[in-house]
């Protein structure tokens, strides 16, 4: 492999996954059409895998997004401060047993 071929696959591997699938489409437009001939079963199989970890990926990072933004990066949610940030006559979530 070159030092160019091996430069671009170190900083796609930096990429957010998000970045990575659409680099991956845009050379995948830039491809020749070809024919690598028949497909096994073993080969199918583990690019399912593949996928499958993969969307796995995003959606823990998806969810753990979700998380900072409802919870905020401190871990504390409204429930916690009160509301509008004044006290609360409420119990707070931690409090609540």
């Amino acid at each position: 492999m070159s030092t160019a071929t091996t430069k671009l696959l170190s900083e796609f591997e930096a990429l957010r996954s998000e970045e990575k699938q659409e680099f991956v489409r845009e050379i995948i437009q830039h491809l020749p059409p070809w024919d690598s001939g028949p497909l096994s079963d073993d080969v199918a199989a583990a690019a399912g895998d593949q996928l499958a970890a993969l969307h796995d990926e995003e959606e823990r990072d998806r969810a753990d997004d979700s998380a900072e933004h409802h919870f905020g990066q401190s871990g504390s949610n409204q429930c916690d401060r009160g509301l509008a940030g004044g006290s609360s006559h409420l119990p707070s979530a931690r409090s609540v047993h």
